[in-house]
């Protein structure tokens, strides 16, 4: 595995891919790797002549400085990782090697940027599509792949590829979650033993509401789902949403979700911020067109 740590020594040695016929699948990161993202590399390798990951902790999308400051950061442990699977280049710039002399544009890319993640986090979104769009034209990959935890976040990016037209298609990988349910997250590490047990009934908060889902109202459901997660000690619920796949917008009845149905949200453990999500129904066609 090559590791690049410059544009200049991603652009030399990504040449002999520029104009040929080879595929180029691409992961980006920021770190602390785990079996998620191995799964997207997997997928990556699957689908491609070759795979590259990015390991960058972008400073632009995180609106609490305390929150960035604690981010785990481990290189070298990633580094072996993916060299263990095989990952054929591994791209881990500096900040001012992304940033330097480019001007940070304001996106707009429509109500996804605001909702939810986009109203809790301001200018979250802001910092994810500068940093997307970045190492997307650096990178030029056929394909890059992100995680459905981060639901919104992939709607997003979905939408700047298609405004910017970046010639990438941006595929979305399933959750991977542990035996007892919680999604895998590199912000897990920051949690106890204890943290983690009690971060368990985020999920299970999202598997009960799929097995009730369409059977009583979405009202109730989501009181229920609130009353469980606020009065467990320890986790402090931020939000909790039932909404359209594709719009984001809030649903009042099942049958409202015609492009599919899905429930997310936000809640705080030992002051980990952890997201997760849960399709109650699936979309319509292909979740990546």
């Amino acid at each position: 595995m090559q590791i690049l740590k410059t544009r200049i020594e991603l652009e030399n040695a990504l040449a002999f891919i520029r104009g040929s016929e080879h595929t180029l699948g691409f992961v980006p990161t920021m770190g602390a790797l785990h079996k998620g993202h191995i799964s997207l590399l997997r997928k990556a390798q699957m689908e491609n002549d070759y795979s590259i990951t990015s390991i960058f902790v972008n400073p632009t999308q995180f609106n609490d400085p305390a929150d960035y400051s604690k981010y785990p950061r481990q290189l070298a442990v990633d580094a072996r990782m993916l060299e263990d699977v095989q990952c054929d280049f591994l791209f881990a710039p500096s900040s001012n090697d992304v940033y330097d002399g480019v001007r940070i544009e304001n996106f707009d890319l429509g109500p996804h940027m605001h909702t939810l993640e986009g109203e809790f986090r301001p200018g979250h979104f802001q910092g994810v599509a500068a940093v997307v769009k970045l190492l997307l034209e650096m990178v030029q990959p056929t394909k890059a792949y992100f995680g459905l935890k981060d639901y919104q976040q992939f709607m997003v990016i979905k939408k700047l590829a298609e405004k910017y037209n970046l010639h990438s298609e941006i595929v979305g990988c399933e959750i991977i979650r542990n035996e007892s349910g919680l999604a895998l997250s590199s912000r897990n590490q920051l949690l106890s033993s204890e943290g983690k047990v009690v971060a368990t009934n985020l999920s299970r908060a999202l598997y009960q509401i799929r097995s009730q889902f369409g059977t009583i109202p979405i009202k109730q459901l989501l009181a229920n789902g609130k009353n469980a997660l606020s009065t467990t000690p320890g986790i402090r619920l931020e939000y909790l949403e039932i909404v359209d796949a594709k719009t984001l917008d809030s649903l009042s009845h099942a049958e409202q979700g015609k492009f599919g149905a899905i429930a997310l949200l936000a809640a705080y453990v030992e002051d980990v911020r952890l997201i997760d999500n849960m399709f109650l129904t699936f979309p319509t066609g292909n979740m990546n067109a």
